[in-house]
């Protein structure tokens, strides 16, 4: 663990990069006598925030994420100038760093920047772990643009399941619950599918934009777009819409079945710590009701859930503790 002396801050930086936004927190390493005020003690002292545009790096151009990850930082510099040039370590959490390639690549250009310290690459699952469970063991669920899951036991053993992408997989995530009310709005007028809100409510949210035209209009959008407009359906389900309340426990036992894989790998017959992160996670209870009912039906009853707002500060957790830095962090 990095520890500041008293009267010279250890200062680090963690980023949460992922297909929606870009987060990245500065932070302050905590004495060793230091009084906590009540706060949980195994995470830093977060002194700033700076969030940016996404920064997936297997969707977006390499030169995008980079560009979302040196404003972001740079915020927290202009934010804190007594902490430019030294900072000792930083934790970046990035979608998409499951390809060696772009984790590479990104890893040399980290490497370069005066903000970057001692700099570690990991992807976004292992930072909400470290964000949302004290024992920093469990498994993290991401249910944002796309969907993941990671597991963590306590020896140091990892397993992830999904990620693979808006085309071939994200089910449960905001964008495949999206794309779900649209194909359901369509099914509905032409006579395959019962009635549904979702029809008026999706035309409204494309500004008007009738179905006829949806396939060409939805083709001119990014994945992060397009999930912007799950909360419509999500909203649909609340007030009652058959439909989209069937969609939403998809999405539920989708996101379950995520979470069974892992936990039978590594969990079989224990309770562990779930972290979830991610707008239809966080936003929605309906979905996380449904998602603990399926996990109980499939012997898992023991589940605490934790939501997690800002795997950021899991980062930055993961920049101050060297011996977490590398536990599960591969990938």
């Amino acid at each position: 663990m990095l520890k500041r002396k008293s009267n010279e801050p250890a200062w680090v930086i963690g980023v949460d990069g992922g297909g929606t936004k870009t987060e990245a927190v500065l932070a302050r390493a905590r004495a060793d006598d230091e009084p906590t005020g009540g706060q949980d003690d195994t995470q830093p002292e977060i002194v700033a925030t700076s969030v940016t545009g996404p920064s997936n790096l297997q969707r977006l151009p390499m030169q995008s994420s980079l560009d979302a990850v040196a404003a972001a930082c740079e915020g927290l510099l202009e934010q804190v100038p007594e902490a430019r040039d030294r900072v000792q370590a930083s934790c970046l959490a990035m979608a998409g760093s499951g390809n060696p390639l772009l984790k590479a690549a990104f890893e040399r250009w980290v490497e370069q920047q005066p903000w970057s310290g001692t700099a570690h690459v990991t992807h976004d699952a292992r930072a909400v772990i470290a964000a949302g469970n004290q024992s920093d063991a469990g498994i993290a669920l991401i249910a944002g643009t796309g969907s993941f899951a990671f597991a963590l036991d306590r020896q140091g053993r990892s397993a992830q399941c999904g990620g693979w992408g808006g085309l071939l997989g994200d089910e449960g995530s905001a964008h495949w619950i999206a794309l779900e009310g649209f194909r359901r709005s369509l099914r509905s007028l032409d006579g395959r599918g019962e009635q549904t809100c979702l029809v008026e409510d999706l035309t409204r949210w494309c500004t008007d934009i009738g179905p006829p035209r949806w396939p060409h209009h939805l083709s001119l959008l990014q994945p992060k777009q397009i999930a912007a407009a799950a909360p419509v359906v999500t909203r649909a389900a609340q007030h009652g819409d058959a439909v989209a309340s069937r969609i939403v426990q998809a999405a539920a036992d989708e996101l379950a079945t995520l979470v069974v894989t892992l936990a039978r790998q590594l969990f079989a017959g224990e309770s562990f710590e779930l972290a979830c992160a991610g707008g239809p996670l966080c936003n929605v209870p309906v979905l996380g009701e449904r998602l603990l009912e399926r996990l109980a039906d499939d012997g898992f009853d023991r589940v605490q859930l934790q939501c997690v707002k800002h795997p950021a500060h899991g980062a930055a957790r993961m920049a101050a503790d060297h011996d977490l830095t590398f536990r599960g962090s591969e990938g």
